[in-house]
């Protein structure tokens, strides 16, 4: 945690993956073993399905779902292969209300590391669009957190400044570049613990 002036925060940006949406993997994994695709590592299926390029929008939908298709030996339906894609997401309903109470004396953005397909899935089925006043991710802009030009560049599509500035994620490292930026920073672990960390901020609930 990072503080600047506390009195001085008006903007607060949350992360959405493990922040206000839960994410897992297990029965996407699941799925693709099922089908006899044998994976050594998250690593691996990120490399030969090239999703970093994904979520930095360097390829679409339909070339992900093409590369994700190759790795079975029969390949299922492409509908087979984005229903499994999606079915990785839970809300985190405690912090998702909490953004909505922040969303009345505060500025709320979102910014998140993600792609086209998670996207257009978990803006509609979550309302993510009523939790805040703006959104930017990874793909539209095409840059990653923790690379400092993407706070940059969330300041300028916002239209805030870095000493006004309260960023929230679940990853350090996406933390450190924020902070890196001038934004004061909370490393979320837990609901209780950010919703604690907040106070420090003076950020009255």
């Amino acid at each position: 945690m990072t503080a600047n002036k506390m009195s001085a925060i008006k903007n607060i940006v949350f992360d959405v993956g493990r922040v206000l949406i839960g994410v897992d993997y297990c029965r996407l994994y699941d799925f693709i073993q099922q089908h006899g695709v044998i994976l050594a590592s998250e690593d691996e299926f990120i490399r030969r399905t090239d999703m970093s390029a994904y979520e930095r929008g360097l390829i679409d939908t339909d070339c992900f779902l093409a590369n994700l298709a190759r790795l079975f030996p029969t390949a299922p339906s492409t509908a087979e292969l984005a229903a499994a894609w999606l079915d990785i997401f839970t809300p985190i309903d405690a912090m998702l209300q909490l953004c909505r109470q922040l969303k009345g004396p505060y500025r709320i953005y979102l910014l998140s590391n993600t792609n086209p397909l998670h996207w257009q899935h978990v803006v509609p089925t979550y309302r993510l669009e009523q939790c805040c006043h703006g959104l930017l991710t990874s793909f539209d802009s095409g840059l990653m957190k923790p690379d400092p030009a993407i706070y940059h560049t969330a300041e300028q599509h916002f239209g805030i400044m870095p000493h006004e500035t309260l960023f929230i994620d679940d990853i350090k490292e996406n933390i450190h570049g924020a902070a890196v930026c001038g934004w004061s920073t909370i490393h979320h672990i837990s609901v209780e613990q950010t919703r604690s960390e907040l106070s420090h901020f003076g950020v009255v609930l």
